[in-house]
């Protein structure tokens, strides 16, 4: 792919402002035992204890809104869905491997499936360092992330766990 078109659909944005902080409160008690998710001084840590092995079939929804600087009011403008398995799995690289292949450094996450049974960690991942597309604009947006597993063939879904960040991106 052509270098200047990468730089225009992965260009850095060089300051993330928290608006509001990371909420998951909202987890499946069948799958963590413990979760905690902080962002301060845009440095991210999280302690989960898993109890119940992630497999396939494991989906993230990614849900992404923006709002006017003198409004409240959020609107969807993307929403991308995607398998946590296939995608770790996946030799294709795009957007959303970088984004969860960057937090492996910084802890002990699993880099493939299935995730066993365990205590997993990041520690003082800085989000100034996200890969961000240039075409987010500086403005307020709002990311909201489902995690749930498909059970019956898809028929039902069991939420592991929902969480939400505000930031300003300058």
């Amino acid at each position: 792919m052509n270098p200047s078109l990468l730089f225009f659909l992965f260009g850095c944005v060089t300051k993330f402002v928290v608006q509001k902080s990371p909420d998951c409160e909202n987890y499946n008690r069948n799958y963590f035992r413990n979760l905690s998710l902080s962002l301060k001084n845009a440095e991210v840590n999280f302690d989960v204890d898993l109890i119940s092995p992630l497999v396939s079939g494991v989906r993230i929804n990614l849900d992404f809104f923006t709002r006017k600087p003198n409004s409240k009011t959020y609107q969807s403008f993307y929403q991308y869905s995607f398998d946590m398995c296939t995608m770790m799995n996946n030799h294709k690289n795009n957007l959303f491997k970088r984004w969860f292949s960057s937090f492996f450094s910084y802890g002990n996450l699993k880099a493939q499936c299935p995730v066993p049974a365990n205590h997993y960690y990041i520690r003082k991942y800085n989000i100034n360092d996200l890969v961000i597309p240039t075409f987010l604009f500086s403005g307020f947006y709002r990311l909201t992330f489902n995690i749930f597993e498909n059970k019956n063939q898809g028929r039902n879904k069991d939420l592991i766990v929902s969480c939400s960040v505000e930031v300003e991106i300058k």
